[in-house]
């Protein structure tokens, strides 16, 4: 599926507008930290950008949201790890999630812009980050034991639950940071495909 965002520049003397069309999301990113807002980003692949104008597409410009942003203190209702909910004295420090469509430009001679927007496999990494107080994950992380995470995340009788059924854990170890600091257990991941339950990489559901 494909969208067309216009930007409009309301600052200029005479407000001008520019059109993106075929507009595809590609890359989908987010990140959880202790005493941090919840981070997250989308970026596009498109077709092509139109001349500026000074009439809009829309007749009334939509209004901004006003919604309260999510946070890791009080909004985060749980981080589970193969379908228990993390706890001291092992807390987690980040959740990142970041998923691509590996999307690839497709052009032509004669033709400005792109004539279409190919689409690639769904991909989904991550890091997490924990306080190295037990060796469950990292004997996961070293014995190539799959397993699953998610998280609710909720606020305002508002809530998104995000699932990744089945991941494969790679790339970390305990890290000393020194004398006086505390021993972190920073693993990366890869999501699979749940073929046995869900047939899912990555389910995100909003109440």
């Amino acid at each position: 599926r494909s969208w067309t965002i216009e930007m409009g520049f309301l600052g200029q003397l005479t407000p001008s507008y520019v059109p993106l069309s075929g507009l595809v999301p590609d890359n989908v990113s987010m990140t959880i930290q202790p005493g941090q807002v919840v981070n997250g980003s989308i970026s596009f692949l498109g077709k092509t950008a139109a001349v500026a104008s000074a009439t809009p597409l829309d007749a009334s410009v939509d209004a901004s949201r006003t919604a309260d942003v999510i946070n890791a203190v009080a909004n985060v209702v749980r981080i589970a790890e193969g379908g228990v909910t993390i706890a001291g004295p092992s807390y987690a420090l980040e959740w990142s999630v970041n998923t691509t469509n590996s999307l690839r430009e497709q052009t032509a001679i004669g033709v400005m812009g792109l004539v279409g927007v190919g689409k690639g496999k769904f991909r989904v990494t991550g890091r997490l980050s924990f306080y190295f107080e037990d060796v469950t994950l990292y004997n996961k992380l070293v014995n190539n034991t799959e397993t699953s995470i998610s998280t609710v995340l909720a606020k305002n009788n508002q809530a998104y639950v995000i699932q990744l059924p089945r991941i494969k854990l790679s790339g970390g170890s305990p890290t000393p940071g020194g004398s006086d600091q505390d021993v972190v257990l920073e693993m990366d991941y890869t999501a699979i495909k749940d073929t046995a339950t869900t047939g899912k990489t990555m389910l995100m559901d909003r109440f």
